[in-house]
């Protein structure tokens, strides 16, 4: 009995004193083991978050018995950044197309072809509506350049042939617009929305082949689409 209990007792004192001498050095400063720090998730509006997206608009319009018709697309890839909380500061460019047919001033039936590019500044503001909605307004300053091609197709009533010409326009505009686009954040980093913009310009000035300009200002108001990224 005492032979059995001294081995025992012995192997017990040293299993204590191992880890009596463990737990001082701990405390005296030595190595422990800690839990890695986890990221911090970002959403989308946060400061520092950077998207890459783009917007379509697009109009389309017909008249009953005629045919006169409007079609036009615009597109505008950009990149903002949120350089505060839910404030977003970004450039983009924008391409249009556009081709109408329809009665001028003195009567001719004349088609009108129209391509232009640009490019503008934002400012924008995100609010979270939940984990899935947000609606991101943004305020717009561009300018654009416009070619114009109107080339007659009939004659005007009460004239039986007319002579067959193309006018060629160049057209400088800069402008102003407001859009209010509800998204949807599908999936992580990534979002659809749409919603009305309102477009205004503050000067518009075209000008024929022959040196002739007229200033006409222009204000719209639409639906448009738009997709994109966070990172």
């Amino acid at each position: 009995m005492v032979k059995t209990f001294l081995p025992t007792f012995a192997l017990g004192l040293c299993v204590f004193a191992s880890n009596h001498k463990a737990a001082f050095a701990q405390s005296e400063g030595g190595p422990s083991v800690s839990a890695a720090p986890q990221p911090i998730a970002r959403a989308f509006g946060d400061a520092g978050v950077t998207v890459l997206g783009g917007s379509i608009g697009l109009h389309n319009l017909n008249y009953t018995d005629s045919d006169a018709m409007q079609f036009s697309i615009l597109f505008d890839p950009g990149v903002d950044y949120f350089f505060a909380q839910h404030l977003s500061v970004g450039g983009f460019g924008r391409v249009s197309y556009s081709v109408g047919k329809g009665y001028d001033y003195f009567g001719p039936f004349i088609e009108t072809k129209d391509t232009g590019y640009g490019a503008g500044a934002r400012i924008g503001f995100n609010v979270e509506a939940s984990k899935w909605l947000s609606v991101w307004p943004k305020v717009g300053f561009g300018v654009t350049h416009n070619d114009t091609t109107q080339t007659v197709l009939g004659a005007p009533a009460g004239f039986s042939s007319i002579t067959t010409y193309q006018r060629e326009l160049k057209t400088n505009a800069t402008w102003i617009e407001f859009s209010v686009p509800l998204l949807l954040h599908a999936a992580p980093h990534f979002f659809v929305g749409m919603g009305p913009y309102v477009y205004s310009d503050i000067s518009r000035t075209s000008t024929s082949a022959t040196g002739q300009s007229q200033e006409h200002r222009r204000t719209g108001i639409g639906v448009t689409f738009s997709t994109g990224g966070w990172i």
